[in-house]
């Protein structure tokens, strides 16, 4: 924990887009854009494999859960593949070459489901077979799974919210009342039927104060506000701050979720109740929240520096660059 130089990655030549550790902690992925190219290191730097993704994609690699496969969007976002921990193929998906917008695993590591745009594509790890739900020429615009990787919850821009059982055969509707602008986000919790639904309000007044965040409760059959939360209360007119898919994030115990408020974390609890605030000094807004595999510290950082906390609000350290301060 004192931010010491362990191990220096190395056999790559072009920028590193994404980093994704498996959820054992031994294993570090990376994806580039300019080689089209995937890695995988051994903690001590070694390098395992290098993998081809024939991919121009700013979309992260994703771990599932059990650390044993993870997915990568292939041949420019209209292909993923599913790869075995140790670098081998396992399958892919979406070979129709329509535009994959996101994919996510379920927290039973049994299922990956893919945005494919206007349908929902969910892989079956354990049978390697496809289902596929084609939502009538409407964009899908965020996914996510419930607590017990039975449903999966869509987001379309026709402001609708729908739940999907995992082999799609059932699937509920229902509509959401507030206007959304900007890409919406969903985040998931993984052990309760919660979800945060990140969005802007208010498109015609970039400087208003209107980034929100809802909680909502569902099952196959109920869709329940819990509470919405105003992000930016603290800090009407700002402009300069640039939403990013990862600048909220569920404990992996999904009972906490940390949110950014420009220089501030928040926590919040599965009822939308404040438990603590974080104060950093970022210049330029967090834009980056990531929790430890066992949920007792947090890194969060802006373009310059990053910060360890604990979900208690307390900042252990600042690091920026290759200098720590205390």
């Amino acid at each position: 924990m004192g931010g010491n130089l362990i191990s220096t990655m190395r056999g790559i030549n072009a920028p590193i887009i994404y980093l994704a550790w498996s959820p054992n902690n031994k294993v570090l992925a990376a994806t580039t854009v300019t080689t089209h190219s995937g890695y995988l290191w051994n903690i001590d730097g070694s390098l395992i494999v290098t993998l081809k993704t024939n991919s121009n994609s700013f979309s992260p690699l994703k771990w599932s859960p059990n650390g044993q496969y993870f997915a990568v969007n292939a041949e420019s976002n209209d292909r993923v593949d599913i790869y075995r921990a140790d670098g081998s193929i396992f399958t892919s998906i979406n070979r129709d070459a329509t535009y994959v917008r996101d994919k996510v695993w379920s927290p039973d590591s049994k299922f990956l489901a893919v945005n494919a745009s206007e349908s929902i594509k969910i892989a079956n790890i354990e049978n390697n077979s496809l289902k596929v739900k084609a939502f009538d020429k409407t964009l899908i615009e965020a996914i996510g799974w419930s607590g017990n990787s039975k449903l999966v919850i869509a987001y379309s821009v026709d402001n609708y919210i729908t739940i999907l059982s995992n082999d799609v055969v059932s699937m509920t509707s229902f509509h959401i009342k507030d206007e959304v602008h900007s890409t919406p986000r969903l985040f998931t919790s993984s052990a309760n039927n919660i979800i945060g639904f990140s969005y802007k309000s208010d498109r015609s007044n970039l400087s208003k104060d209107n980034s929100l965040l809802t909680l909502y409760k569902f099952d196959e059959t109920i869709f329940k506000t819990i509470k919405t939360i105003n992000r930016f209360e603290r800090f009407t007119g700002l402009t300069r701050y640039y939403y990013t898919k990862n600048d909220l994030a569920w404990s992996p115990d999904g009972k906490i979720l940390a949110t950014t408020n420009f220089e501030a974390v928040n926590f919040f609890d599965i009822e939308g109740n404040a438990l603590a605030t974080a104060h950093t000094k970022a210049s330029d807004g967090i834009n980056e929240v990531v929790w430890s595999p066992n949920g007792n510290f947090l890194v969060v950082g802006d373009e310059k520096s990053y910060w360890l906390l604990r979900p208690d609000g307390q900042i252990l350290g600042t690091f920026n660059g290759d200098k720590k301060q205390h």
